[in-house]
């Protein structure tokens, strides 16, 4: 059964599609350059691909790093959660202090809980001078790196491209751009035992690829925790001893695309 190998791939468009932009005498102007600019895409796309390809080869698809809250070993049941005395807004306020995130955090039902119940995306995006919309940040390495001044082709030749430092940025801006993983962000309702109840979740935005051609998806990349209050009883049965704890809660803050 045949195998796709995008380096394979990458040899034989490369071969086609470069040796049909140059001329006889092997350049190009920078202003016919632009006329191809779907196909010189797509190539570089494929170099892109090939980079991350070669380390993600031999590699187990990798498991991400930010851990799930786990749900506590507690009996179910309304008897068990707290009272309208212990949920007092204004004392539990005091007791989360400074860790209270407006944000990320609401003492009764948002709006957009009920108006979005499949969440929103955040895509984070911002405009160049030259009109177009990139990630904000910094671009990944990846992306620094490409030079985008030759190509080495497989029998070591090189073809120089002929393209100015704009047409280089808006190269990069447009690898970049494809590669972004939005975050979704959706109220989740924690239940009675924590305080405040709703909170402000993130998540990778469902997305079949980030890469063209397809082969890496998005995933989790970095994360925070946000303090919240967790009611626990030490005595379940008889219900005593119970207080409000602080508990961290993770939140993504951002999300990569990787194998």
């Amino acid at each position: 059964m045949y195998q796709w190998n995008p380096l394979l791939h990458l040899s034989l468009s490369l071969g086609g599609s470069f040796r049909a932009l140059l001329s006889a005498k092997g350049k190009k102007t920078f202003e016919a350059l632009k006329m191809e600019y779907p196909t010189i895409v797509r190539c570089f796309f494929l170099i892109i691909l090939c980079i991350v390809y070669t380390k993600c080869k031999n590699r187990r698809p990798s498991v991400s790093k930010i851990v799930p809250v786990l749900e506590l070993m507690e009996p179910e049941g309304d008897m068990y959660d707290p009272s309208p005395a212990d949920t007092d807004g204004e004392n539990l306020k005091k007791i989360l202090g400074s860790f209270f995130d407006s944000k990320v955090m609401s003492l009764e039902q948002p709006p957009a809980f009920s108006l979005f119940p499949n969440g929103t995306i955040k895509l984070n995006l911002k405009k160049t001078r030259s009109g177009q919309f990139v990630p904000q940040g910094q671009p990944p390495k990846y992306i620094k790196r490409i030079h985008l001044q030759f190509i080495k082709m497989g029998d070591g030749k090189r073809i120089n491209l002929k393209m100015g430092n704009k047409m280089r940025r808006r190269f990069r801006d447009l690898l970049w751009l494809q590669s972004h993983c939005p975050l979704l962000q959706k109220w989740k309702d924690l239940g009675p035992r924590f305080w405040p109840r709703f909170f402000l979740e993130n998540s990778c935005a469902p997305r079949q690829t980030c890469s063209f051609p397809r082969g890496m998806v998005c995933k989790p990349h970095k994360s925070i925790n946000k303090v919240l209050l967790r009611w626990h009883c030490q005595n379940w049965d008889q219900k005593k001893n119970c207080n409000w704890l602080k508990v961290q809660y993770p939140l993504v803050t951002e999300c990569q695309c990787g194998c």
